[in-house]
């Protein structure tokens, strides 16, 4: 919920931050398309747009 609210509060760095640490933390690399979404270039709705897409195939994902 924590990476919800800092998306939903627009705080970029804090979660590219967290993410980041996610993927470290399992050992994995972060998928070229996340990290296409993360870059500085897309305004904060858009990035928005991206975490919350990228959050709910996430779910969805672990709910299989």
């Amino acid at each position: 919920f924590r990476l919800l609210e800092q998306i939903r509060l627009g705080k970029k760095d804090t979660v590219v931050g967290m993410i980041i640490r996610v993927f470290m933390v399992h050992g994995e690399k972060i998928p070229v398309e996340l990290i296409e979404a993360l870059k500085n270039k897309h305004d904060i709705n858009m990035f928005r747009a991206y975490m919350y897409a990228f959050l709910g195939a996430l779910l969805s994902k672990q709910g299989e």
